[in-house]
């Protein structure tokens, strides 16, 4: 797979599986041990909540950086 999508992708998608199938596990364990429908749904809200909030920071400085490092349209004329 590295070689195909290249190292990071292949960790990020590494991360991604781990972190959703430990979800889905702790969640399944929670309701087989008897836990409510409400609060499993509260705990998915509130990963879900978490995981998009933290997506958007990291989208927000993504662009902040690339606006900052971005030419000027006075520096790309004169060029």
């Amino acid at each position: 797979m590295r070689a195909i999508i290249g190292r990071l992708k292949a960790w990020t998608y590494v991360v991604w599986v781990a972190l959703f199938s430990t979800l889905a596990g702790l969640i399944y364990g929670s309701w087989v041990d008897g836990a409510s429908i409400g609060i499993l749904i509260l705990y998915l809200a509130l990963f879900l909540s978490t995981l998009a909030l933290g997506l958007w920071c990291i989208s927000r400085r993504n662009h902040t950086v690339a606006a900052k490092s971005a030419p000027t349209s006075s520096q790309s004329s004169s060029g």
